[in-house]
């Protein structure tokens, strides 16, 4: 009868060549104290193995492995030492240099196993340790910030600069992306979106304090315009947030959309989407002060001689003959 966690074989009453047994059961805690693998990916043994090599041995393994998949596997000199593991072990995988845990299923990585959130700073550093490659200082795999019920956040700062990079690296002509999702639900059953919701927000912000505060300074929207967003139809404008001098929060300055070109200070088209330029319209009694626009064109929609186009020269609004409006 063995061990009822590690499985290691007691020696017996009366028991002859009781080394063989004693030998066994240390050649299984060596294997599993301090647990240190070469490789999880292997489905063969290697060719030739030193004394103590070990492995985790990987899915559909043969030869002297065959039928030990996600065990721990070490070479003794003269055979394979295996050891089936349970919830919680722990190991080092030197090819990656990352620690996985064995969750009762199979080997995952630390940080997963542990589900972590963006609140445990501490564990979330461990985690992204566990994933760095010591060498480069750069993920050994994709990480994912996932808060169900709560906000994501993922800061870079510095004294000497803060920067996020994005490098692709590929023969196509496809750029790094940057990527904003926006759904409505929870993480776990996301919705649709409705119009008006901010597909992305992208803010700019600058301190004010020495706490430190910060206000938002620029903003850039993109903005669902579609009445029923859907699989086919996901109208979208995109929008440059500003804050005026004096001032303490950002509002619209310029949109772009498809149905009215560029627009300047909410819906007045400047650029429609024929690349015709519009002119701001005035009538003669609504005219602005010609000192606040100089070498400002406008259109006034009545006049002498129906007249309609008028030029400020910083002084009075002239018709294109010279003459003042009127």
């Amino acid at each position: 009868m063995p061990t009822p966690r590690l499985n290691l074989p007691y020696i017996v009453q009366s028991q002859a060549s009781k080394e063989v047994t004693h030998n066994s059961a240390l050649n299984t805690i060596d294997l599993l104290v301090q647990a240190a693998v070469a490789d999880r990916d292997l489905a063969a043994p290697p060719g030739s193995p030193a004394p103590g090599d070990a492995y985790i041995v990987g899915p559909a393994a043969t030869g002297a492995w065959a039928g030990q998949d996600g065990k721990l596997a070490a070479w003794y000199g003269t055979a394979w030492v295996f050891a089936g593991p349970r919830a919680g072990f722990i190991a080092y995988v030197a090819d990656e240099n990352v620690l996985v845990i064995h969750d009762g299923v199979g080997w995952v990585g630390l940080g997963l196993a542990l589900a972590l959130t963006i609140a445990d700073t501490a564990g979330l550093q461990d985690a992204l340790d566990g994933k760095v490659a010591k060498a480069g200082d750069t993920l050994s795999g994709a990480l994912t910030v996932s808060v169900p019920g709560g906000n994501g956040f993922l800061e870079a700062r510095g004294e000497t600069g803060a920067n996020l990079f994005t490098t692709r690296y590929s023969s196509d002509t496809a750029a790094p992306t940057f990527l904003t999702s926006k759904a409505r639900g929870t993480i776990a059953a996301p919705a649709a979106v409705l119009q008006n919701d901010l597909a992305g927000e992208y803010r700019m912000r600058a301190a004010y304090n020495g706490t430190p505060s910060f206000r938002n300074a620029v903003g850039l929207r993109g903005v669902v315009t579609e009445p029923t967003p859907s699989g086919g139809n996901m109208g979208t404008r995109l929008e440059i947030h500003v804050t005026p001098v004096g001032g303490t929060s950002y509002s619209e300055i310029l949109r772009l959309e498809h149905a009215s070109g560029l627009s300047l200070f909410g819906a007045n088209p400047v650029v429609d989407q024929n690349r015709h330029h519009r002119l701001r319209a005035y009538t003669v009694a609504t005219l602005p002060a010609a000192a606040a626009s100089p070498q400002g064109l406008i259109y006034v929609s009545d006049g002498t001689s129906n007249k309609r186009l008028a030029v400020s020269d910083g002084s009075n609004w002239r018709w294109p003959d010279g003459a003042a409006v009127s």
